[in-house]
């Protein structure tokens, strides 16, 4: 699934494998860079990676974890999302 962001709104992409623990491969396709946020509700400190423009990142997403694509920039925010569950 691709997601696409641009300006102040939250873009975000439903995990199929929501209530157990999964990996998230996130492409940046677009021209700028972005943050991947991973947090549970409320959490005041939550864990980010920053992903660059034409690279990918495989991050784990815990059971009861959200993860948000944050950018400051003007550009527009481009990504490819791909969930898979993990395995014990």
């Amino acid at each position: 699934m691709a997601i696409t962001g641009k300006g102040p709104g939250q873009d975000a992409a439903n995990n199929p494998y929501e209530g157990q623990d999964c990996r998230v491969l996130i492409e940046n396709i677009g021209k700028i860079d972005f943050v991947a946020r991973i947090q549970q509700k409320g959490q005041k400190n939550p864990s980010t990676q920053i992903i660059a423009y034409g690279t990918s990142q495989t991050l784990r997403l815990p059971k009861g974890y959200e993860l948000y694509l944050d950018t400051t920039d003007q550009g527009i925010a481009k990504a490819r999302l791909s969930f898979k569950p993990e395995e014990n």
